[in-house]
């Protein structure tokens, strides 16, 4: 299914994982930590656990809207353009969201 396809990465507070104006290749979930997003500049949102970002690059084949920054030590799930866009035409957004959100769920359990 679609969590075999989703890549782990650990990424140290401070770090950009998207920039905006950046090519978007990977939709991302959090697994642990959190994320500012920032357009312009300004603070946008937070995001933390079960969240996710990186769609909108994907879905509009547009330059990323926004730029978000690890506030902690965060871990992240990524997956691939293709994949993803496969995903969304294979189901809607609620149930890929259902899928990603219920596997990071059953891995945090595991690892826990």
């Amino acid at each position: 299914g679609l969590a075999t396809s989703l890549r782990r990465a650990e990424v140290p507070a401070g770090t950009v994982v998207v920039g905006q104006g950046d090519r978007g290749n990977r939709f991302f979930v959090i697994a642990a930590g959190k994320v500012d997003v920032t357009v312009d500049g300004r603070l946008a949102s937070v995001l933390g656990p079960g969240d996710h970002f990186g769609e909108i690059a994907l879905l509009r084949d547009v330059a990323r809207t926004g730029t978000v920054r690890a506030v902690v030590p965060t871990e992240l799930y990524a997956l691939d353009r293709d994949e993803f866009l496969a995903a969304v035409k294979l189901a809607d957004a609620e149930e890929v969201d259902a899928e990603l959100i219920a596997w990071i769920k059953t891995a945090y359990e595991a690892a826990g």
